[in-house]
């Protein structure tokens, strides 16, 4: 799987997962997928779901661990630059991935450790998570559905694909001409 492809499905299932994790904050910490069992009566498969929902678990923090990782050594830039709202709602979304991949691991939750039962506190959690999700998905959009602007291998192939596809411009014969008279002097790469 391509580089483009991962960050893309990371940040998808991210997405999903800051509102999936915000629901189950305002149903008072009770994953959703449970509260929907209590409603429909259907406790006789909660250990295929319990088994399903704590691989997904361990699914949301490897996407967040690599997405933190991509963004640590892309220099802290999101979208393409370093705007502080794109950089807290990232952090929202990566730490609290790490928090439930960490949880699928140890059955520790960090984060309600913390706040043991506080409905004030998951309310605002729920709607900082709600609010992170919203925030990075419309600069996701706005930046051509890329997250690490410039890091992406897609970024360039798109680029170029682009430029291989259009129809000639007078630019283009320029730009060939100056190619060729600059490998003809010994300046080209060798190709």
């Amino acid at each position: 799987m391509s580089p483009a492809k991962l960050e893309r499905y990371a940040f998808l299932w991210s997405e999903v997962r800051l509102v999936l994790a915000a629901g189950a904050l305002f149903l008072g910490g009770m994953p959703v997928i449970y509260y929907l069992m209590r409603m429909l009566g259907t406790w006789s498969m909660s250990g295929l779901v319990s088994s399903l929902l704590q691989i997904a678990q361990l699914v949301s923090g490897v996407a967040a661990g690599y997405l933190l990782y991509r963004w640590h050594i892309g220099g802290h830039k999101l979208f393409g630059g370093t705007d502080q709202k794109d950089k807290i709602a990232f952090l929202i979304m990566g730490v609290s991935g790490l928090n439930l991949g960490w949880y699928a691991l140890s059955s520790t939750n960090i984060g309600m450790d913390i706040v043991r039962d506080n409905a004030a506190i998951f309310l605002i959690t729920g709607a900082a998570y709600l609010w992170a999700g919203w925030h990075l998905r419309e600069q996701w959009l706005k930046n051509g559905e890329q997250l690490f602007a410039g890091s992406s291998t897609a970024e360039g192939a798109s680029a170029d694909a682009a430029q291989n596809d259009a129809p000639e411009t007078e630019e283009q014969p320029e730009a060939r001409e100056a190619e060729i008279v600059n490998d003809a002097e010994g300046g080209g790469d060798g190709d």
